[in-house]
């Protein structure tokens, strides 16, 4: 989806078709140009799957958008670092 609107893989971190390697991406900026092209995924399943996980796994309730793109990303990285997050927890 991102592609298709204009955002370059490289800013992803994702290496081209030809084969050159990327250049390692900084996850934090990738969260943020995800969060800035959210409104894209309106209407999709992934949307609908991404506020539902976000909603009831994360607690959060308020959209993901750039203004709030580092508070999601710090407070799932730290839920993802607990026990109650490692996959066997998950089943």
């Amino acid at each position: 989806m991102l592609y298709s609107q204009g955002v370059s893989l490289e800013s992803l971190g994702i290496p081209q078709a030809d084969g050159k390697q990327a250049v390692p991406a900084d996850p934090r900026e990738v969260w943020r140009i995800f969060a800035r092209h959210y409104y894209l995924f309106r209407g999709t399943p992934t949307r609908l799957w991404l506020d539902y996980t976000f909603q009831n796994q994360f607690g959060l309730t308020e959209r993901l958008s750039p203004a709030n793109a580092d508070e999601y990303y710090e407070l799932i990285a730290k839920k993802l670092e607990t026990p109650q997050f490692r996959p066997r927890a998950l089943v």
